[in-house]
């Protein structure tokens, strides 16, 4: 662990690295998602979260034009589709700053276990600060089929926006800098393993922090089994959804809502609402005009909420 940076007290953002040119192609995204904990976002069953931090934000990183940081992600199945990530920005409110300037978002696939060759980069701005703030991905088509990858975010301002850090244990050891550290090697990637503080000496960056970054998707036969027709049973209901027709059976009669929800659990519209009878009931749904993918059509029904898998191919 020969590299050297600054770690200061675990209470102020590094600064002073040396600015690069970035070559990712950037576009805007859509406003983000933000959550402060996985559940508290409504997800579909299969939709996993990656999540290589406890939340804990106890400090971050203020980052110089050019500056890099990333986690390390290793899905549990493949193939990986990506839906989203993202990141959690930390406003020093104690100096000026600008937490929510714009910035990159950028996917890197996996070298000889370090981050290699751009997937895809998109320009994001975070919307709150102290939460993640998590950006649509789930029409961009990122498939990991091996491996590891990498979601990293570039400062490309000089005003310094700041990555939330986790210091509460355990720690994940999965963090990553870009970064020339002004010893003649260049400008090339750093596990927070291999970065040490002169102020603790032999305690590197990966035993004590863990960068906020995460990521969402959908793993193994999740999206490769596809079945336009999936039930899920409760004691109060049933429904089967495929791409033109709903079938649900109540215990009883009561009011119900039927909404379809895309993959990363936006709401798109509701299908149905009012009062029904206990029985069987179809009613059929227009599906025109929506992308492609994976959606899940939900049935409330007094306490419980029952849900169905559609996949619309075309």
């Amino acid at each position: 662990m020969r590299r050297i940076v600054f770690l200061v007290g675990l209470l102020f953002p590094i600064a002073g690295m040396m600015a690069i040119t970035s070559p990712v192609k950037t576009k805007t995204l859509a406003t983000p998602l933000q959550i402060q904990d996985m559940s508290d976002l409504a997800l579909p069953a299969d939709t996993v979260g990656l999540i290589l931090d406890e939340g804990y934000g106890g400090t971050g990183y203020g980052l110089d034009a050019g500056d890099r940081i990333a986690v390390q992600f290793t899905p549990g199945e493949y193939p990986f589709k990506l839906l989203a990530a993202g990141y959690a920005a930390i406003d020093w409110g104690d100096r000026q700053n600008d937490w929510n300037a714009p910035c990159y978002l950028i996917i890197y696939g996996e070298d000889a276990g370090r981050p290699g060759s751009e997937i895809a980069g998109y320009e994001v701005q975070a919307v709150d600060s102290s939460v993640v703030n998590l950006f649509d991905l789930s029409g961009e088509n990122i498939v990991i089929n091996s491996g590891s990858f990498f979601c990293a975010i570039e400062n490309i301002t000089e005003i310094d926006p700041s990555v939330m850090i986790d210091i509460k244990p355990p720690v994940h050891r999965a963090g990553w800098f870009y970064d020339d550290l002004h010893d003649g090697s260049g400008l090339q990637w750093y596990s927070f393993g291999e970065l040490l503080s002169p102020d603790y000496p032999g305690i590197s960056l990966a035993d004590t922090l863990d960068p906020i970054i995460r990521a969402v998707g959908v793993e193994g036969s999740g999206i490769v089994e596809l079945k336009p027709d999936v039930i899920t049973v409760t004691p109060m209901a049933t429904v089967i959804a495929s791409k033109n027709t709903i079938n649900y059976t109540l215990a009883e009669s009561c009011n119900v809502e039927l909404t379809l929800w895309d993959a990363v659990g936006c709401k798109v519209k509701t299908i149905y609402s009012g009062h029904v009878d206990a029985g069987e009931h179809q009613l059929t749904w227009d599906s025109t005009g929506l992308p492609r993918g994976t959606y899940f059509v939900y049935l409330k029904a007094l306490n419980t909420v029952t849900s169905a898998k559609v996949v619309l191919l075309e």
